[in-house]
């Protein structure tokens, strides 16, 4: 192996042809070397050639493949969507548990509370339940308009 040089993130990207955000990555996954310097920047280490030096732990890493950086993104992806789909199924159990609450029955018709207290009687024939004129307060109090 080369000469190794200490590249900022910027100049590493330039020269491995890949974006500022794909050399912060693999600094993140530890497949290229780095460190902050004393003015607080980050700092990449390149052989003489533009290939990764050795990692911190020794090991060297194998040629470039872009479609390792895919890989990693989609692994990303695919533990993100598995968080988000727990949390989705964690919700419905949740709502599934609770206790069913009775819908609300409907009023009951002014016809008919009308024709229980005479008696049951029928309302007359060819009456067909709608107000006729101006309906008295009491239905309008009790919304049953």
């Amino acid at each position: 192996m080369g000469q190794t040089r200490r590249l900022t993130l910027r100049d590493a990207a330039q020269v491995l042809g890949i974006s500022k955000e794909a050399v912060r990555k693999r600094v993140k996954r530890g497949t290229l070397p780095s460190d902050v310097g004393e003015d607080g920047r980050r700092y990449v280490y390149l052989d003489a050639g533009g290939d990764a030096g050795p990692p911190r732990g020794g090991a060297v890493p194998g040629p470039y493949d872009p479609r390792d950086e895919l890989i990693a993104t989609l692994k990303e992806q695919l533990e993100a969507e598995r968080n988000a789909h727990a949390e989705t199924r964690r919700i419905a159990y949740t709502l599934a548990q609770r206790p069913q609450l009775e819908a609300p029955q409907e009023p009951r018709d002014a016809r008919e509370t009308a024709s229980e207290d005479i008696g049951g009687a029928a309302p007359p024939a060819g009456d067909t339940g709608e107000p006729r004129g101006r309906s008295s307060w009491w239905r309008r109090f009790f919304g049953f308009e």
